[in-house]
């Protein structure tokens, strides 16, 4: 039975506003995004395919207002961070 699921990816996208930089740069605050959005800004999509998740977050965070997808990496299920200090065994 296929019901669509095993072709469902996780993805990891890195965005952050070139607006922002820029005012931030030039000692100004964006009118109207925080600050933090000149940092990389990390979200996490469960998509079929690279192309949807560029599609979810454009639809969201609209290149035409200063947002760059700087990175979007797909995860795979063996992948994951162990927090520090926690033993190998």
């Amino acid at each position: 039975m296929h019901d669509g699921l095993e072709d469902i990816k996780r993805f990891e996208a890195a965005v952050f506003n070139q607006q922002v930089r820029d005012y931030e740069r030039d000692g100004r605050v964006h009118p109207s995004f925080d600050s933090s959005w000149a940092d990389l800004n990390f979200f996490t999509f469960e998509c079929a395919s690279k192309d949807e998740v560029v599609r979810l977050i454009e639809k969201k965070y609209p290149p035409r207002k200063g947002f760059v997808i700087s990175d979007i990496i797909e995860i795979r299920e063996f992948e994951f961070v162990r927090p520090a200090g926690v033993p190998t065994f």
